[in-house]
């Protein structure tokens, strides 16, 4: 129970040290843009 407390007070910690440094992940690619994928390429219309 203490591990896990202190655990998540570290990450909770880090978060807040780093939080201007997190990048949030494009998932959706932009209209238009071509996006390379195992099976060749995929545009979003």
């Amino acid at each position: 129970m203490v591990v896990q407390l202190s655990l998540l007070l570290v990450g909770i910690i880090l978060v807040t040290v780093f939080r201007r440094r997190l990048v949030p992940l494009c998932l959706i690619p932009e209209i238009g843009v071509p996006t390379k994928y195992k099976a060749g390429t995929f545009y979003r219309l």
